[in-house]
């Protein structure tokens, strides 16, 4: 069972959950390949950083939208650990955005 986009969202509507897919905040397969060491992952946020979260501004003031007309958002991956996920630093970057109000709380 995994996190399909359709999948997700048919649940998500059985259970009276609003989902919303938001494709360009996440990282392309390809740069997920080869990702054995702690390194591996650090080189891949920095890029993630550097190249992909500027250019999903769009769907960053979606999240913020949400956050202000719903309280509170939570951000999906198929990764377990946050620190092997894209999560983590787009909740940072959705944070540095709107500081005030936005506390992220890891589960």
């Amino acid at each position: 069972i995994g996190f399909s986009k359709t999948r997700m969202q048919r649940i998500c509507r059985e259970l009276g959950i609003l989902y919303v897919h938001l494709p360009n905040t996440g990282i392309p397969s390809f740069f997920r390949k080869s990702l054995n060491h702690p390194s591996d992952y650090k080189q891949l946020f920095m890029l993630y950083q550097r190249e992909i979260l500027p250019k999903a501004r769009q769907d960053k003031d979606e999240i913020i939208r949400l956050l202000r007309t719903k309280g509170s958002v939570a951000l999906t991956c198929f990764e377990a650990s946050q620190h092997e996920c894209h999560r983590k630093p787009l909740a940072e970057d959705v944070q540095s955005l709107m500081p005030e109000v936005v506390s992220i709380v890891h589960i």
